[in-house]
C-alpha cells in the first residue's frame, strides 16, 4: 500500500466514525429522559450529557399544595421567564433515565396536557417591583 491509500483510508474511517456519531446523536436527542436530582426535582425533557449536561425542551413535576395532585409543568412557564434549556451540575445528578415512548409523561407532553397557572404569572407580571 503507497502512502496515498493509507491517507485516503484513514479519511474513509474518520468520515465512517463521524457519521455514526452525528446518527448516534440524532437518536439520543429525540428521546425524552427523566433526570432526577439531589435536591428532590425531576425534570423531562431532551438531555445531551457532552461536554456539559443540558435540557432542552423541560417540564417538571408541579406538587398543588390545595388537592396535593400532581402535574406536569413546562419550564418556560416558570415565574422567571427562562429560556428553554437548563445547565445541569453532574454532582446533583442521582439518576437519569430513558423513558419509553408509551410514557404517560411524554403523551402528556406531545397532547400538550401540562399544568400551567397563567393567572399566577398575570398577576405578579401586572404588580411591578418596587
Amino acid at each position: 500500500m503507497n502512502k496515498n491509500n493509507i491517507i485516503i483510508l484513514f479519511l474513509c474511517f474518520i468520515i465512517l466514525l463521524t457519521s455514526a456519531y452525528f446518527f448516534y446523536l440524532s437518536r439520543v436527542i429525540d428521546s425524552y429522559y427523566a433526570v432526577y436530582l439531589n435536591t428532590g426535582d425531576l425534570y423531562f425533557g431532551h438531555l445531551t450529557t457532552f461536554p456539559t449536561v443540558i435540557m432542552t425542551d423541560v417540564y417538571y413535576m408541579q406538587r398543588n399544595e390545595t388537592d396535593k395532585s400532581v402535574g406536569l409543568q413546562r419550564f418556560t412557564d416558570s415565574v422567571f421567564n427562562p429560556e428553554n434549556k437548563i445547565t445541569l451540575n453532574r454532582d446533583n445528578i442521582v439518576w437519569t433515565t430513558k423513558l419509553k415512548d408509551d410514557s404517560e409523561v411524554i403523551k402528556a407532553i406531545k397532547q400538550g396536557i401540562v399544568s400551567v397557572d397563567k393567572t399566577q404569572n398575570q398577576t405578579e407580571d401586572s404588580n411591578p417591583v418596587k
